[in-house]
């Protein structure tokens, strides 16, 4: 039984990166979708009829095809089906390259082009996931082309000579690896240099804010005496030299600001590395929470530039209900998504944010929505992409 379920977990983890890696990569999938629903049927004329070859099956080519248009076309999905494109984008990416030109391969014996062809599809198979899952994915392919080709051919031979091929396409995946491992090389210490340089930033910048907080402390100690002597002085006819009415007013209000601004700086310092330390999540330190209670916390701790900035969130958090994590990253998660709308509210110059709260039978919705100008259908799939980005200031690593 402990076998059964430890086969099921590497399963379930197997599962898990897989589609993670779809999510990732989906924002390829418009243009993959274009050249396989040209591709697959362009190329039956090919190889049928310009250079034709021992085997060749339109079928299998439209269906190659019609899981294409349904890339193509993803963006027009109902909104309750996009939750399974990833999916989608990790079945159709299955077939469409190491199935097909595998069985394609297996089917015309080996020919050159053929094995051009599978070579092909290995590289952009690799350009597209992780060197981990594309390895994965070309041996399910290839074993489920195995499986077909032995059932639907009546004396399937595999010569040895073939399994010469096995070593140019264990060469071509390794090559391929390597490129891939440097990538995510280059990414973690372009990550590493991150960290590094914004905890040199946040030490150099709190220590100045630590200075100017406690300036201000001290100043909103005493600055009510200091306006009750001049209006006293003033009421006595004193020889002093008068305030502006306007620069009066200010000084009522100036410390305020002034620590309304600081606050503003180390929220967004802690913002920052929250940011690019990302934090390890510890589930034993969970606990029941009320979404409520973090949204109004979130926005009664949240930088606010000005009254008006604040006066465009609108909340309806009647549905209140309850989830089992982190306060501060729940608050860490409603900073980041307020720090964007607002920022592409100011840059249109018009806008409101909404935060609501629903439930049903099933589920417990968060909907954070605003009227900036939104997100591109391209833009949506490299959302979650490590250091994408849209903004010139942003990092890609908020999300």
């Amino acid at each position: 039984m402990g076998l059964l379920q430890t086969f099921v977990h590497l399963v379930k983890k197997l599962y898990h990166v897989l589609t993670d890696e779809a999510q990732d990569s989906q924002y390829l999938a418009v243009p993959l979708g274009w050249l396989g629903f040209i591709g697959f049927p362009a190329y039956y004329y090919i190889w049928h009829t310009l250079y034709p070859q021992p085997y060749e099956n339109l079928t299998l080519r439209l269906v190659g095809s019609v899981l294409c248009l349904g890339l193509m076309l993803h963006r027009y999905w109902p909104q309750r089906l996009l939750g399974f494109f990833p999916i989608y984008w990790f079945l159709t990416t299955l077939y469409s390259l190491p199935f097909f030109f595998s069985f394609f391969l297996l089917k015309n014996d080996f020919t050159t082009i053929q094995l051009m062809s599978s070579l092909s599809a290995l590289f952009i198979l690799i350009m597209i996931f992780e060197w981990t899952s594309s390895l994965v994915m070309y041996l399910m392919g290839v074993t489920f082309s195995l499986i077909a080709y032995y059932l639907t051919t009546s004396d399937p031979i595999l010569r040895m000579h073939h399994t010469s091929y096995l070593f140019v396409f264990l060469f071509a995946m390794i090559l391929g690896s390597i490129f891939s491992r440097r990538k995510s090389e280059f990414q973690k210490r372009k990550l590493e240099g991150m960290i590094t340089i914004s905890t040199t930033i946040a030490h150099e910048l709190r220590t100045p804010l630590l200075g100017i907080r406690s300036g201000i402390t001290a100043i909103d100690k005493y600055m009510p005496t200091l306006l009750e002597g001049y209006d006293a002085a003033l009421k006595a006819e004193l020889p002093i030299k008068k305030i502006r009415r306007a620069h009066y007013l200010g000084l009522q209000n100036v410390l305020e600001r002034t620590l309304a601004e600081t606050n503003y700086s180390n929220t967004i310092i802690d913002i920052l590395m929250m940011n690019v330390k990302q934090p390890e999540i510890h589930e034993e330190s969970f606990k029941k929470l009320s979404m409520k209670h973090c949204i109004e916390d979130s926005l009664k701790r949240y930088p606010f530039n000005s009254l008006e900035e604040k006066e465009k969130i609108h909340v309806m958090l009647e549905d209140d209900f309850s989830f089992f994590g982190s306060e501060i990253l729940m608050v860490h998660v409603i900073f980041n998504l307020l720090k964007n709308a607002l920022h592409f509210i100011h840059k249109s110059k018009k806008g409101s944010v909404y935060i609501r709260l629903a439930n049903d039978k099933r589920w417990n919705y968060l909907y954070f929505e605003d009227t900036g100008k939104g997100i591109s259908k391209e833009e949506m799939g490299r959302l979650f992409k490590m250091f994408y980005t849209t903004t010139l200031t942003g990092t890609g690593i908020g999300l």
